[in-house]
């Protein structure tokens, strides 16, 4: 039997966005004079925003000075879409799953508006049955909230349809919705992913290629 829904994370697994995010980091919280190394910012990505900024920025920090940070780093990362490459063979991929595969959707920790805009600046809402971001649920990644309510929209069981993504997050969410699930290593390696059990591990979307059609083991 196949898989028929095909469910995928953007940042670091899609778009080669993890330096914008970074970036946008940065100057957000140097607005506040908080300063963090790189890895420090870099180790956080994968979790909802809002939960990033109060690891970086402390518990000391209050809620309203949070809310502010997030929205000033947003409105930087908003500016940076347009810049950000698409991994080598994605558009490809993605068309060629939508062709002849089954449906894709996508998930992401990010603010509805910022996947809205990376769908339409790369062109994939035709590609796709739509989005499921952090203002449609309560609970984000690693938490299976986000991977269930995709599993309602694109109306499969969870067994036929796979999480495909670069964080641990996302593995962690699939395995807990009950979908299969594939790790991507663009920022992570095998070693890494081996220890989480997913289906499938690969170093690049592209490398789906030779897999397709997933079948359900």
């Amino acid at each position: 039997m196949e898989i028929k829904g095909y469910i995928f994370d953007i940042d670091g697994t899609l778009l080669e966005s993890n330096i914008a995010h970074l970036r946008a980091w940065r100057r957000a919280l140097r607005e506040y004079g908080i300063f963090k190394s790189d890895e420090e910012i870099t180790s956080q990505f994968g979790l909802k925003t809002a939960q990033i900024c109060r690891n970086l920025a402390g518990n000391n920090v209050d809620h309203s000075t949070i809310q502010h940070i997030t929205e000033v780093k947003t409105d930087f990362l908003l500016n940076e879409i347009e810049k950000i490459a698409v991994f080598e063979g994605v558009n490809d991929i993605l068309e060629e799953i939508s062709k002849k595969y089954g449906k894709i959707i996508f998930v992401s920790n990010n603010f509805n508006r910022v996947i809205a805009k990376m769908i339409e600046v790369n062109h994939w809402n035709d590609l796709s049955i739509g989005y499921i971001g952090i203002d449609d649920i309560k609970k984000a990644k690693p938490d299976p909230e986000m991977i269930e309510k995709a599993l309602s929209l694109l109306n499969l069981p969870a067994p036929r349809c796979v999480m495909i993504g670069d964080s641990p997050y996302d593995i962690i969410a699939g395995i807990a919705a009950g979908t299969r699930t594939i790790a991507v290593c663009s920022s992570r390696s095998v070693e890494y992913f081996s220890k989480l059990k997913p289906d499938l591990i690969i170093s690049s979307v592209a490398d789906l290629r030779m897999h397709l059609p997933l079948k359900i083991l």
